[in-house]
């Protein structure tokens, strides 16, 4: 995508981060590096600083959320990967930056109906392609819908 190579994603992040990040809080961005050269400010009257939230599973993108961005957003991530790999990669991030904690803001679907199993089915049907990435894949609480007990 616009002759950019994403084989490395943290690797392009990184530089990314560096400019977008001062520009949201108001403050100039200028960097000569090998991806991006940039002098800018935003300067937004009456503006406040904006936060930025990135979607990280992996390592390395965990970690430079940590470092430079203010979280992560998850979409069907399942407790326990957010308490073994997810929150404890971020905090590796903050700590080597000496930041606060990041933000970890966690979606989940939700369905109300009065056929659990047909939602459970539909739902099976409407998340199969998370099943298809790898990294997704072992994070997705998608892995297996289960039907609630009824009620009697």
């Amino acid at each position: 995508m616009l002759g950019m190579s994403f084989d490395r994603l943290a690797r392009h992040m990184r530089p990314y981060l560096e400019v977008l990040v001062p520009l949201l809080y108001g403050q100039p961005a200028e960097t000569d590096g090998d991806q991006y050269r940039v002098a800018a400010d935003l300067n937004v009257p009456g503006g406040t600083p904006v936060s930025c939230i990135t979607a990280s599973l992996g390592p390395a993108m965990l970690k430079l959320t940590g470092e430079l961005a203010d979280g992560t957003t998850l979409w069907m991530t399942g407790p326990k990967t957010i308490e073994s790999h997810i929150a404890s990669g971020l905090r590796v991030g903050t700590e080597a930056a000496g930041c606060p904690d990041a933000c970890l803001i966690c979606t989940v679907p939700a369905l109300i109906t009065d056929d659990a199993g047909a939602g459970c089915a539909r739902a099976a049907q409407q998340f199969v392609a998370y099943s298809v990435s790898p990294p997704i894949a072992a994070c997705s609480i998608a892995r297996t819908p289960k039907v609630p007990p009824t009620s009697p």
